[in-house]
């Protein structure tokens, strides 16, 4: 499936190939906008609202860069559904969620 990139994924993608120089499964942590929160009144709030969560990337080299683009735009996608979980309540999911967190 092809769609338009956004911004900062390409930067991601720089990151996550840096660090698969020495391992090819990491665990990022990445910080949203988080004013799309199911809290009424949220949009007069003063004040950052953020929402933090691990973002686990596996780079395969035989994998194209475009393919790598797309598919980590798309993970994190379907991450920034969760995004309000917080890191207190993944952490208790289990034990890799846990360490997933300690980024």
């Amino acid at each position: 499936m092809h769609h338009a990139l956004y911004d900062g994924v390409s930067m991601r993608l720089f990151f996550d190939q840096v660090e698969a120089a020495y391992h090819d499964d990491v665990v990022f942590g990445v910080t949203v906008n988080g004013r799309s929160a199911l809290v009424p009144g949220i949009e007069r709030m003063a004040g950052p609202t953020i929402a933090t969560f691990p973002l686990r990337v596996r780079l395969d080299t035989s994998t194209t860069i475009e393919t790598c683009l797309y598919m980590l735009q798309d993970n994190i996608t379907e991450l920034v559904l969760y995004k309000q979980t917080g890191l207190q309540n993944i952490r208790r999911y289990s034990r890799e969620c846990a360490a997933a967190c300690d980024f």
